[in-house]
């Protein structure tokens, strides 16, 4: 958003400075000179404008707040039609900033795409409850387990969970079993909700 700020103000404060330069520097006929300052005070009504359109959007993402249950609901849904995979949930509904409801909707694609590529699981459980500690995401699959090791060339969807739990002061359990599936458990501070 800064950056549309940044080019789209530049730009009409260059076309504004042109403008000035060409009033001063030729000797036009009055009309002219009228048509150039009708143009200036254009220019300077859109720069105004475009730098309260933008302070209004940054109020506007500032206040919007996402709800678990729509995040949750709409990814569990996609993945469904889309996968053909049963997943059963259970969804505290909690009010979401912005930045939280991004990171917790990357956390859970990556989890649940994680299940649909390795698990050859046939169905899925997401709980998202309040806990002691904060909010529990887990996402429970009953297919091949997998192996807890570093990434493989390409393949950084974990490490990306594991840096977004991080980055949200957070903590994250594996527990996986051969041929019983995977509980991938992360827990968030209520600190990141408030």
């Amino acid at each position: 958003m800064q950056n549309l700020h940044d080019s789209v103000t530049q730009d009409l404060i260059a076309i504004k400075l042109k403008l000035e330069l060409l009033d001063r520097q030729f000797n036009v006929p009055p009309a002219t000179q009228q048509s150039i300052a009708a143009l200036l005070d254009f220019t300077q009504h859109s720069v105004d404008k475009a730098r309260q359109q933008i302070s209004d959007m940054k109020t506007d993402v500032a206040k919007t707040s996402y709800h678990s249950v729509d995040i949750i609901s709409d990814i569990v849904e996609r993945f469904v039609l889309e996968y053909q995979i049963s997943i059963n949930t259970a969804i505290d509904d909690v009010s979401l900033s912005h930045h939280l409801g991004v990171n917790l909707s990357s956390i859970l694609n990556e989890l649940l795409t994680n299940v649909v590529r390795h698990a050859n699981s046939p169905s899925a459980v997401v709980l998202f409850k309040r806990s002691a500690y904060g909010y529990d995401l887990s996402v429970i699959d009953f297919g091949v387990g997998m192996t807890v090791t570093s990434p493989k060339d390409g393949h950084y969807g974990m490490q990306g969970v594991l840096d977004r739990v991080k980055g949200l002061n957070g903590r994250i359990t594996i527990n996986t079993d051969a041929n019983e599936g995977t509980t991938v458990s992360i827990s968030l501070p209520k600190g990141v909700f408030e």
